[in-house]
């Protein structure tokens, strides 16, 4: 990690991981939220709900699957993405729930 005067620069996020990266939502959960983020070079889920709990992945040799760092109460589950037909994520499995991947929208989908 560099540092500029006296400022850590956080480590860029691996290529392969950004397609991951975002924010999930249960359905019918009325509105609870997971966002997926590179932090201090982990894969880490985060919930704006609870504050301190977030959730790290440990990669596998599947690039869709990963497995639940000790920490979030799920410690060794098997986290898998979902992807289209295109390769866009779509969703991910963790925690016996399915969360979809809420997408952006560009100007030409509005």
């Amino acid at each position: 990690m560099a540092t500029h005067k006296g400022i850590e620069v956080p480590e860029p996020t691996p290529g392969q991981y950004r397609p991951l990266l975002g924010v999930y939502a249960r359905p019918g959960l009325g509105g609870w939220l997971l966002g997926l983020e590179w932090r201090d070079g982990n894969l880490t889920f985060t919930a704006p709900e609870a504050a301190a709990w977030h959730m790290t992945l440990t990669p596998t040799t599947d690039p869709d699957v990963f497995i639940s760092q000790p920490g979030a109460g799920f410690s060794g589950e098997t986290v898998r993405f979902e992807r289209l037909a295109d390769g866009r994520v779509a969703s991910v499995f963790l925690m016996d729930s399915t969360f979809v991947r809420l997408d952006r929208l560009t100007a030409s989908r509005l």
